[in-house]
């Protein structure tokens, strides 16, 4: 029977998002080589390196996938980045397919254009983050979900319990606040009577059994390792750091959430969500999953960040489920002022994305207009220059580093991409589970690299451990980082050889005694 002219238009918005899709993937790809590793992917491509269960930072997920995309494509910028470009494509057409399937084709596609815009995406589709995995396991987890319940509530599907479970699992993998996607769900079953029903079957429990058979390879790593990942992370998650301000530290969390989200989106979102759980005990069994599933995590990391300082990534997964919402509302309500709102998010998160992706349009405000450089970005400059200069004077001598972001960006810059130690580190690291770490106090020569902000730099420049200047005869250098036409950074370079070397060479032949002296 010929298709009737009324279903004839359905079919070009999944066209137009399929493509919409392509074109955003090719200029993440082409994004990945843009710029140098941040110093956090720097650190997770060492961990790449030493492929292992488990990490004290977190789950092996990202490690996985970067040694996955440098195998393919190379120990560079793309290898390290391609799966987040394609991770976070599929994150985008799961959103737009669900949306579909629950609205229309058209807010299907309204769905992928806002995430398109999203600068929260284009961050995650172009740099290597757990955060990346996470978001698109999670939002797979919760279609399963969805799907148990289509395409009628009465008659469950209860076998998607299973992919779901399976999703989850891979999710743990990726982030362990992951575990709030289960946790959401759970909720959303509770507050339903058919989601109750389910419970009450074995599929839902043996997809969540699944779910942490998935994640055992971590657990199995934290029974090895004392629960050091674990530990660190409950530490690192939930204690406060110092004296807390909890009203400072929530209104930066809003902030902080405002921006990645941007503010118009971020404030719809948030009234769509009051406004649905003021009814939730009248919502469908699908309308609960989503509710629950954005509203948790964000209920959740509010909550911490009263305890201390909030990081704007945390709840970056909830974001793809209140898409859905304010997707499905929008073209369902149209022309209505939610609507019009909607089109002006879009439009102001596109300008938020193109200023994050491309920050050296900033160079076009006048100076004494421009903002303060961002404490993130003062750290995606120069490392290929620094590692030049350290290649250049260091012959074969084992190289540490102040920090573990300046030791991973300096073993992936550096010739032959060498290994490269944390020395007088303030924080445990994953780098000390690594084997094969050389003592620095039994070498007869060390380059050792610091990285300071400039202003701190030039009040006071920070004394050498007494340690290091006790073992070594140092010689000073420094490389100063410029940003969006500022100093930003002060790398110093700094080469010591024994001082038993040392004294067998007359102090004017040695290039290195006065500086040592003079540090002294």
């Amino acid at each position: 029977m010929p298709r009737s002219l009324k279903e004839q238009p359905a079919r070009k918005p999944p066209s137009a998002i399929g493509s919409l899709l392509i074109v955003w993937l090719f200029f993440r790809l082409v994004l990945a080589r843009g710029f140098d590793l941040v110093p956090d992917e720097a650190y997770y491509w060492t961990w790449s390196r030493h492929i292992a269960m488990g990490y004290l930072d977190h789950p092996p997920m990202v490690a996985w996938l970067i040694r996955l995309g440098t195998l393919v494509a190379g120990s560079n910028e793309l290898g390290v980045r391609s799966a987040s470009a394609f991770l976070a494509t599929g994150t985008i057409w799961v959103v737009a397919a669900l949306t579909r399937r629950l609205a229309s084709p058209q807010a299907g596609l309204l769905a992928a254009v806002i995430l398109v815009a999203s600068p929260l995406m284009a961050i995650l589709g172009v740099i290597a983050t757990p955060d990346t995995p996470l978001c698109f396991f999670s939002i797979c987890a919760v279609a399963c979900a969805i799907r148990v319940f289509l395409p009628e509530a009465e008659n469950p599907h209860s076998a998607w319990w299973i992919p779901c479970g399976t999703f989850w699992g891979l999710a743990l993998l990726s982030k362990y606040t992951a575990v709030l996607v289960g946790l959401a769900i759970l909720l959303a079953l509770l507050s339903h009577p058919v989601g109750r029903g389910e419970l009450k079957k074995i599929w839902a429990w043996a997809g969540a059994i699944l779910g942490l058979m998935v994640f055992w390879p971590d657990i199995a790593w934290n029974a090895q390792h004392h629960w050091a990942s674990f530990l660190f992370q409950l530490h690192h998650g939930s204690e406060s750091e110092g004296p807390a301000n909890p009203a400072l530290n929530l209104l930066k969390y809003i902030g902080g959430q405002a921006g990645i989200w941007t503010p118009v989106l971020f404030a719809m979102g948030c009234l769509l969500l009051i406004n649905m759980g003021r009814s939730w005990r009248r919502l469908t069994i699908v309308d609960s999953i989503l509710f629950f599933s954005a509203a948790v995590p964000l209920i959740f990391f509010a909550m911490t960040s009263l305890r201390r300082e909030p990081q704007v990534n945390w709840p970056c997964f909830a974001y793809l489920p209140m898409t859905i919402l304010i997707a499905r509302l929008a073209w369902n309500s149209r022309p209505s002022a939610f609507y019009s709102w909607t089109k002006i998010g879009i439009i102001v998160a596109a300008c938020a994305m193109v200023m994050v992706q491309v920050p050296q349009i900033m160079l076009l405000i006048p100076p004494k207009y421009a903002p303060r450089v961002p404490g993130r970005w003062r750290d995606l400059y120069r490392w290929r220059e620094l590692a030049q200069k350290v290649d250049s004077v260091r012959d074969d001598a084992p190289i540490y580093a102040s920090s573990y972001e300046t030791a991973s960006e300096l073993s992936f810059y550096c010739s032959g991409q060498p290994e490269v130690w944390n020395l007088f580190n303030d924080r445990p690291t994953a780098a000390d589970f690594f084997p094969g770490e050389p003592d620095p106090w039994t070498q007869d020569e060390i380059v050792y690299v610091r990285n300071w902000p400039v202003a701190s730099y030039e009040k006071t420049a920070p004394p050498l451990p007494e340690k290091l200047l006790g073992t070594f005869d140092c010689e000073l250098d420094n490389l100063y980082t410029f940003a969006l036409n500022r100093p930003i950074r002060a790398r110093e370079i700094i080469v010591g050889v024994r001082w038993s070397l040392v004294a067998t060479q007359p102090a004017a032949t040695h290039p290195t005694a006065a500086a040592a002296r003079g540090r002294q």
